[in-house]
């Protein structure tokens, strides 16, 4: 009766797949964000500001060059980047002293905060089960 009991360690797996998951989820996320955002944009501000919304993770973007625009905030592996590169973006979010604010980005991600989050974990659970 001398049985022989093992067990099998998957951490490092699940480590591995998360990492290699968890990125694509938070890009999907963040695109959802400045999807919302860009629908916030207020009608004076709405093409140039808009426009200059992009999604970036250390391999792939939706950035588009402009003369206008900030230069592209590049993630480090394993983030992702949700932003707006024109110039502008921050004073019609955080307003100015000549300028009362109207935020855009901000009550998008209020707003999407859940739902972001479990994009994020359906990315993983997909991950997952094509393995």
């Amino acid at each position: 009766m001398n049985e022989t009991h093992s067990v099998k360690w998957y951490g490092d797996d699940i480590l591995k797949e998360l990492q290699e998951a968890t990125p694509e989820g938070l890009y999907s996320a963040a695109q959802m964000l400045v999807d919302n955002a860009k629908g916030r944009v207020q009608r004076q501000f709405s093409g140039n500001l808009a426009e200059s919304g992009y999604v970036a993770m250390h391999n792939k973007s939706t950035y588009k060059s402009d003369r206008r625009h900030n230069k592209e905030v590049k993630p480090k592996q394993g983030e992702a980047v949700a932003a707006f590169s024109i110039f502008y973006a921050q004073f019609v979010e955080f307003g100015t002293r000549y300028a009362a604010a109207k935020p855009f980005l901000r009550p998008a991600l209020d707003e999407l905060k859940t739902q972001m989050g479990e994009e994020v974990a359906v990315k993983i659970r997909k991950n997952f089960r094509l393995k």
